[in-house]
């Protein structure tokens, strides 16, 4: 392992790092791309199925002229694009043609590189290797036991898609170091526009799209003991009719390293970005994004080169969070939401909208009969009924009913039992992939009528609901790889952009305990974690780099500094 003493030398200004005409296009380019994906996924809503071909032809004419060395854009706009597939803005049956659209497009503008594709593999780590090869094989014999054959391997195939371009293109471009600051900067950038387009939508009033209502929050008010306080927010969810806070964690993170390690104007935009994440991420009252930004700041503080400018900023974010999540997920704080200011802001039909009791229609009215309590006044979850909804019915005397609480903690006590349940039932090959929200209905034995819809909020026991005891096994040995290439590169102590990838690899590992998610996904969090993993363990394009020596110390060393003056 490196020494302690090993750190890099200072900012230093005459980096060649992308200059601000380069920085702007390549953001607008962005910009670009995603908001022509948006339109793209929307015709879906009319054209169906046919909408593939017209994404075919786009991902081809896209990767044609894309040339290689401006590649870096497509895997930036990846971001976006897999965050489009839990987004509201986009009709459910188009969910995945963005990010599969950019796939294709940055398959196709690598084919230079096709006959190299052996030797790419060769490069990488051979336990990193079979572990993939048995996760993607374990996936297709779990395949053919499914109890949705069709699902399952769609699911398969998109998982070995999205890891190879994760893991064989991706880490084979050239200037690493370049490319992951600006991914780096990326996250921090959507991370406030999903902020930002929340505060919007709110301010509008909400919209109406494909059906369900975006933009429609909470008004709510934090409660300290179960008392209401009278201190009363918006939550800010951005175009997502849920909390999608991996994002925004991370983005905060990526924004005090890009403020302390840039010398130029463009600090004050790393300020201000960092500024509108945190107090988004605070009005989610998502603990679990309050526990990503802990461990990220966490483990970047705790493994950081001594003196270094972002240690106190660092520490001081990851404290905080400290303190709300602790008291988040005691009940010491939390958040009822105020049905009488909801309808006085949104109109009386809001909280048929946000007391929607199925996970799955979310964005959309209550149905007769679809709550859990048979209507009436709110239940109370407790330990001996932790299914049981209180936002039963949106047409409660009440003027506020309790949303994140000792009720919310209790609701995943039933979600996890059900989960082991359906294990029991189907120990070896599971239920196959992409069917545990299905799969675990009927272990709810009647208690889950108003969570019908809902995943197993673990990603572990996803994975064995799923793929059976095999599958977890091989899910956690490749969890126990990122984890070890993650504190590899951290115990470098060199203040570089790889660290927020290494650092996200913890927080994601831990948070998957609380949120579901597939390992090369075409969601954001799996596909985040897939490429943070690619892009610290496989050997890098330019010669004298290398990414795991003998000892599993991670040493990425390229011909410059390691921190840029912009973006």
């Amino acid at each position: 392992m490196p020494s302690a003493s090993h750190t890099i030398a200072p900012v230093d200004s005459s980096y060649p790092a992308t200059t601000t005409r380069q920085a702007a296009l390549i953001a607008l380019g962005v910009t670009a791309l995603v908001a022509a994906l948006i339109v793209l996924a929307g015709l879906a809503s009319v054209m169906d199925t046919k909408v593939w071909i017209l994404s075919v032809i786009l991902a081809l004419a896209a990767g044609w002229f894309v040339k290689p060395a401006q590649r870096n854009a497509l895997v930036l706009t990846l971001i976006p694009a897999t965050l489009l597939t839990n987004s509201a803005i986009v009709p459910h049956s188009g969910r995945y043609v963005p990010a599969i659209t950019v796939i294709g497009a940055l398959l196709i503008a690598s084919r230079a590189e096709w006959p190299g594709l052996v030797s790419r593999i060769r490069a990488l780590p051979p336990a990193l290797l079979w572990l993939l090869l048995a996760y993607v094989a374990w996936m297709g014999v779990t395949t053919l036991t499914s109890t949705q054959r069709g699902t399952s391997a769609t699911y398969v195939f998109g998982s070995a898609v999205t890891l190879g371009v994760a893991f064989l293109v991706i880490p084979s471009l050239a200037n690493r170091s370049e490319l992951v600051r600006q991914i780096v900067a990326t996250v921090a950038i959507t991370g406030a526009v999903i902020v930002l387009s929340g505060l919007v939508l709110a301010l509008i009033g909400s919209l109406s799209i494909y059906g369900g209502s975006v933009g429609l929050y909470f008004i709510t008010e934090a409660t300290v003991l179960g008392h209401p306080t009278g201190l009363v927010f918006l939550q800010d969810y951005g175009p997502f009719v849920g909390p999608e806070t991996t994002p925004l964690g991370l983005g905060l993170a990526g924004s005090i390293y890009l403020f302390a390690t840039t010398l130029s104007r463009w600090r004050l935009l790393w300020v201000g970005t960092g500024v509108i994440v945190f107090l988004g991420l605070l009005s989610t009252f998502s603990r679990e994004g309050w526990l990503i930004v802990l461990i990220v700041c966490g483990a970047l503080a705790v493994f950081g080169r001594r003196g270094s400018p972002m240690a106190r900023p660092m520490i001081a974010v990851a404290l905080v969070m400290l303190v709300v999540f602790a008291a988040g997920i005691t009940n010491v704080i939390g958040v009822n939401g105020r049905l009488d200011l909801t309808a006085a802001w949104y109109g009386p039909n809001a909280s048929s909208v946000l007391l929607n009791p199925n996970p799955g229609n979310r964005g959309e009215a209550q149905t007769p009969g679809s709550t859990s309590s048979g209507g009436g006044t709110p239940s109370q979850r407790s330990l001996s009924q932790p299914c049981v909804a209180v936002e039963a019915s949106g047409t409660s005397s009440s003027t506020s009913v309790q949303l994140k609480g000792t009720s919310s903690l209790f609701a995943r006590l039933c979600l996890w039992e059900a989960a082991a349940r359906a294990i029991a039932h189907r120990p070896l090959f599971g239920f196959g992939p992409g069917t545990g929200t299905q799969a675990i209905v009927p272990y709810f034995n009647g208690l889950g009528a108003g969570l019908i819809g809902a995943t197993t909020h673990d990603t572990y026991l996803r994975v064995g609901v799923e793929m059976g005891v095999p599958g977890l096994l091989i899910y956690l040995a490749l969890t126990g790889f990122a984890v070890w290439v993650a504190i590899g590169c951290l115990r470098a102590r060199q203040d570089r952009a790889q660290n927020i990838l290494a650092a996200s690899i913890l927080a994601i590992s831990v948070a998957e305990l609380t949120d579901t998610l597939l390992f090369g996904g075409l969601s954001f969090p799996g596909f985040w974690l897939a490429m943070s993993v690619g892009l610290l363990a496989v050997r890098p394009a330019e010669q004298g780099e290398r990414v795991l020596d003998r000892a599993g110390a991670v040493d990425l060393r390229s011909s410059g500094q390691t921190a840029l003056t912009g973006v």
